[in-house]
């Protein structure tokens, strides 16, 4: 697996996560600071990477980071 498909892998699930969370932050009337939503979607986003790219299983995460990497390019 490529450094660049590892990394769009990461972008693909830190969205996901930071969306996720600040929905549900939004909905419990910005309790949660700022720093604390993006921290632990950076945390998560790599702790979901590592995983994923351990697994060796194509997902449609997959598909997404390849469309992220003909972005990049």
């Amino acid at each position: 697996m490529k450094l660049k498909h590892k990394i769009a892998l990461f972008i693909v699930y830190f969205l996901v996560y930071l969306v996720s969370i600040a929905i549900i932050d939004y909905y419990a009337l910005y309790i949660i600071p700022a720093w604390i939503v993006v921290s632990s979607s950076l945390a998560l986003a790599a702790i979901s990477t590592i995983i994923h790219i351990k697994s060796k299983t194509k997902t449609q995460a997959d598909e997404l980071a390849k469309e992220i990497e003909e972005i990049l390019d």
